[in-house]
């Protein structure tokens, strides 16, 4: 059901996000905000301030850019950010429905200046994982030393070729570790058939507002005011609403599979050194523990 002309924001005391259209405009759009599931991940992570930010904006931007993919629930973008600065990697992955996670290496860089020096320059790739047909695509960019929303926006410019305008904004208090890091974002990308005076009022509209006052007011209890923010330009058609949260898929045949890859000599050898194979989930840090009953099991099920 498409509910018309003014904003619907559920559980404001979680992570959310609002899909929808602009038909004036001939635009789709996202808004999307994330603390709760920040807070979960520093803890899984034990994570510096500014590494939270870092990645929180990743994690947010990687969930932007499943407005394209909103027909496909179980399709999941992934952000891939190798980097030159204290951040050295960066991995983000989101799925269309708000299931999302990531790391950040080292997890406990700190840095000085703006928050995207920590990851300075080096190269952005982005994954598209299908469902449906088990494929994924791939695509990278050479990063720049610019805020991650505008790395990601250069990177559909690029690669798609269409109009996007992007913006994310972290919230946080470097001296004050225990202040919860919260981070904002929009996402507005141009419909086929657009026409240039209806991209140049979105252009107008962004540059016009304050578009840190209009997301923190969406997602805030001036919820209901903000639509005169928006409706009184624009008509606008919400199309789904809904929580983000933390979700890692990793289970035991995943880890088998990883291990079977690794060769049944190289895992024999891991398992005369330790007596047992302990494998750590990067995302959530649960344990699988193999026994030598569980690898004999594995490889002769694979002959």
């Amino acid at each position: 059901m498409i509910e018309k002309d003014y904003l619907i924001v559920p559980h404001r005391d979680k992570d959310i996000f609002v899909r929808g259209i602009i038909p004036d405009l001939n635009v789709r759009f996202l808004f999307a905000n994330i603390k709760e599931t920040l807070i979960e991940i520093r803890n899984l992570q034990n994570l510096s301030i500014q590494c939270e930010a870092l990645l929180g904006e990743t994690i947010l931007g990687a969930f932007l850019l499943t407005t394209r993919e909103i027909k496909q629930e179980h399709e999941v973008v992934g952000i891939h950010i190798e980097g030159d600065g204290a951040v050295k990697k960066i991995l983000s992955f989101a799925s269309s429905y708000g299931g999302v996670r990531g790391i950040i290496v080292p997890e406990n860089a700190e840095w000085e200046g703006e928050l995207y020096h920590g990851k300075g320059k080096g190269l952005l790739q982005v994954n598209k994982f299908k469902k449906v047909s088990q494929k994924i695509y791939s695509s990278a960019v050479e990063m720049r030393e610019l805020p991650i929303a505008k790395n990601i926006e250069e990177y559909i410019s690029k690669s798609d070729q269409i109009n996007a305008f992007i913006g994310i904004f972290s919230f946080f208090d470097k001296a004050n570790p225990l202040v919860p890091v919260e981070v904002y974002g929009y996402f507005f990308e141009a419909l086929p058939n657009i026409q240039f005076e209806q991209l140049d009022k979105l252009a107008d509209f962004i540059h016009k507002t304050n578009m840190v006052d209009f997301l923190k007011n969406i997602f805030g209890d001036q919820a209901y005011e903000q639509r005169k923010n928006i409706t009184q330009h624009f008509s606008v058609q919400i199309l789904q609403s809904g929580s983000i949260f933390f979700h890692c898929d990793c289970n035991s045949e995943k880890i088998e599979n990883v291990l079977f890859t690794l060769g049944e000599k190289e895992v024999s050898e891991l398992l005369e050194k330790q007596g047992q194979i302990e494998v750590t989930c990067e995302f959530c840090k649960k344990k699988y523990i193999f026994t030598k009953n569980d690898i004999l099991r594995l490889f002769k099920e694979n002959e």
